[in-house]
């Protein structure tokens, strides 16, 4: 009580008859013998800890030496070894958050779910032929992978990512920003990223999801308008009395699914039109136009025909089922769209495969949803590519070591 006596000097002789001062003194003596305790404990945690690092030790020597093959493929290691022995499969393994903003603020999470998306490969060959591994470089503060001969690749090498200089951050971004529909120079100045490795992205993209679309599209059927528009690229400068370039498109509407194909065609004729609906219909939908004549011979060909006149209506008088007003919204989108984000009509076809590819997505009820959805597909077809791509480059590499011996 020396301790409560310095505080106290109007009561040092008679403290026990002062009420306040006994409380005081009580709380004193009561938290005394708390911080005993829990030294002790403390004391003891202390012991305990050091006693089981040294077991985790033996452990972690014991399971080095084990053969491979002793493990099951269900066992699941501590994610603090697995750290420590295979960086990769700690990121494999690493719960990310669901937040994708949290996601991009930290290093550790992008290259997890970067690599967990299949936006960046998993693995990497040197050109000695051994699997490279994936470390941390301290130093430089980024990851990287390495073989057992010392040469170092990037973690974007081999990857559509490769030839640009964008961190794991800026990656994520640029996948969000594209799927929420932003062109290149929207995109560059919110990231802050070289315009020249945005349309070289860009590109990639469009020939990714265009060789997918074209490849998994599938006969249309039930109801489907059909119609043609022109195109044209007004933002060219052209001298007096020249047209702007244009170019004629082709597209069909599945009502049932609300599916939409759009073609570039050289002329609106029978030869033209007619082969693209068959290639893409089952003998027996049902065709709704305008009367356009190339459309005449759908009966003959197995497709029921329904036309509605546009010089006088937009619907059919005598049934309200009879309009193109699907396909000609769709018209209406993606004129807006790739005029607002592209120039070049020299690949007009793989923007409008974009377009068609987009609109399957298309939720008014959710955008946040949609935009989800959008990444989701992207992040899938990113992953199939670059898988496809590392075979291809193993085959070629097989072949090239095959002829030289």
């Amino acid at each position: 009580m020396s301790e409560f006596l310095d505080i106290c000097p109007t009561h040092r002789e008679n403290w026990l008859t002062c009420g306040p001062c006994l409380e005081t003194a009580s709380a004193v003596w009561s938290f005394e013998q708390d911080n005993h305790k829990l030294q002790k404990d403390l004391r003891h945690l202390k012991s305990l800890t050091f006693n089981l690092e040294e077991k985790l030790k033996n452990l972690e020597l014991a399971f080095s030496d084990m053969p491979k093959n002793s493990l099951l493929p269900e066992s699941k290691l501590p994610l603090s070894y697995v750290k420590k022995h295979s960086l990769k499969d700690y990121l494999l393994d690493m719960q990310v958050p669901t937040n994708f903003f949290t996601i991009i603020r930290d290093q550790q999470l992008s290259i997890s779910f970067l690599l967990q998306t299949g936006a960046i490969p998993t693995e990497k060959k040197c050109e000695c032929g051994n699997d490279m591994v994936l470390a941390h470089d301290d130093m430089r503060n980024e990851y990287i992978f390495i073989c057992d001969c010392s040469k170092q690749k990037s973690l974007i090498q081999g990857s559509i990512w490769e030839g640009t200089r964008l961190s794991q951050d800026k990656i994520l971004m640029y996948i969000f920003l594209w799927a929420m529909n932003l062109g290149d120079k929207e995109i560059t100045q919110l990231i802050d990223i070289n315009k020249i490795d945005a349309m070289c992205i860009d590109a990639k993209l469009r020939k990714i999801i265009s060789e997918h679309f074209i490849r998994t599209l599938p006969k249309f059927k039930g109801i489907v308008e059909i119609d043609e528009s022109c195109f044209r690229n007004s933002s060219k400068v052209l001298s007096f009395g020249q047209s702007a370039p244009e170019k004629w498109v082709f597209g069909l509407y599945e009502r049932e699914s609300k599916r939409v194909y759009m073609e570039v065609v050289a002329k609106r004729t029978t030869a033209y039109l007619l082969p693209i609906i068959q290639s893409h219909c089952e003998i027996g939908t049902t065709i709704i136009s305008d009367q356009w004549a190339a459309y005449n011979k759908l009966p003959e060909l197995g497709f029921p025909h329904f036309t509605v006149d546009h010089s006088r209506f937009f619907v059919n008088p005598h049934s309200r089922e009879i309009h193109t007003q699907h396909i000609e919204i769709s018209w209406c989108w993606a004129k807006y769209d790739i005029k607002r984000k592209y120039r070049k009509m020299s690949c007009l076809q793989e923007y409008l495969n974009v377009f068609c590819w987009k609109r399957q997505f298309k939720n008014n009820k959710n955008k946040i949803g949609e935009i989800g959805d959008i990444m989701k597909a992207l992040l899938e077809l990113i992953s199939s590519y670059q898988k496809n791509l590392g075979m291809e480059k193993l085959e070629k590499d097989d072949e090239a070591m095959s002829a030289s011996n």
